[in-house]
């Protein structure tokens, strides 16, 4: 049986999901050791899915600023790709994040998508950590 948490981050992944093939993003919330959003994004975050990718993770904010949580966590596991465009719009996420009073973490960050945040100078605005 579903509740109305459960319903919220279905609808938040399908939004971003929705007519996309290349990038999937499952949403959940977690209280331990702080109350944090948590976003796993898999496949490529491009110029195509960035805007999706931003309206989901604007609700995910909302949904955690509502329950008083302090970080919105992007796991970037399953993330094989991102191009500039996609790094971009982490911070346009970071900008909505912080209005909303959560820190943003970057974990589980592969090589090849670390190397594209330094490239563009944007490691020193994350928290970032190859793991959690």
């Amino acid at each position: 049986m579903s509740g109305p948490k459960e319903e919220l981050m279905d609808k938040i992944d399908a939004q971003f999901t929705e007519g996309q093939k290349r990038a999937v993003l499952k949403s959940s919330f977690v209280e331990d050791p702080v109350k944090a959003v948590v976003a796993h994004v898999s496949g490529s975050l491009d110029g195509e899915n960035s805007a999706l990718f931003l309206d989901a993770a604007r609700e995910l904010v909302d949904y955690g600023a509502e329950r008083e949580a302090v970080e919105l966590i992007i796991d970037m596991e399953g993330l094989t790709y991102a191009s500039s465009a996609g790094i971009g719009i982490l911070m346009s996420v970071l900008t909505v994040a912080r209005a909303a009073g959560l820190v943003v973490r970057l974990v589980n960050i592969g090589p090849k998508v670390e190397s594209v945040i330094k490239l563009l100078g944007f490691e020193s605005f994350f928290l970032m950590g190859r793991t959690e």
